[in-house]
């Protein structure tokens, strides 16, 4: 019965871990939208454009960007992270680190697959990698605060399961 129990324990874990990275992925793709309008906005003002077209431009491209950060952030979530959270609750590691890294890893393959040749068209800066590789190292670093209180709650558990002494006096 204690391995059922364990099995059941684990699967809630895997659960909780992975409704975080897609509430994590939610709030990262809205934050990165909201700096994309606000930065091309402030461009287009700048420019000296017309407001209502460029503006209405703007949001709509804003809202692109951030309906694609929301896709690769649940398809990395599906593919990568949560594989990663189950491989690293066996060692036990519970830090955000590794999952940076993963998401970094995951976006360099995006950019080899599918943005290389156009980052690499005439007129592309090297503006163009901030918003390319920041999403996913935003959607970890708040996957990490999010998941803190979780970690420090199993491992309180765990602690207090090894400090259970009998005592004899």
């Amino acid at each position: 019965m204690d391995d059922l129990q364990t099995q059941f324990a684990d699967q809630i874990r895997i659960n909780t871990a992975f409704e975080q990275m897609i509430v994590s992925v939610l709030i990262g793709a809205s934050f990165c939208g909201v700096v994309f309008f606000v930065v091309s906005a402030f461009y287009t003002v700048l420019g000296g454009y017309g407001w209502l077209e460029f503006i209405v431009g703007d949001f709509v491209n804003a809202l692109l960007y951030a309906f694609v950060i929301f896709l690769a952030g649940f398809l990395a979530a599906a593919i990568v992270a949560a594989p990663l959270f189950v491989a690293l609750e066996k060692i036990p590691y519970r830090h955000m680190w590794p999952y940076v890294i993963a998401a970094l890893a995951f976006e360099f393959v995006l950019y080899v697959l599918f943005f290389r040749s156009f980052a690499s068209a005439g007129g592309s800066s090297g503006l163009f990698f901030l918003p390319m590789f920041a999403p996913g190292v935003i959607v970890s670093v708040i996957f990490g605060f999010r998941m803190r209180p979780f970690w420090r709650a199993v491992a309180q558990t765990e602690q207090a399961a090894t400090d259970h002494h009998q005592r004899l006096h």
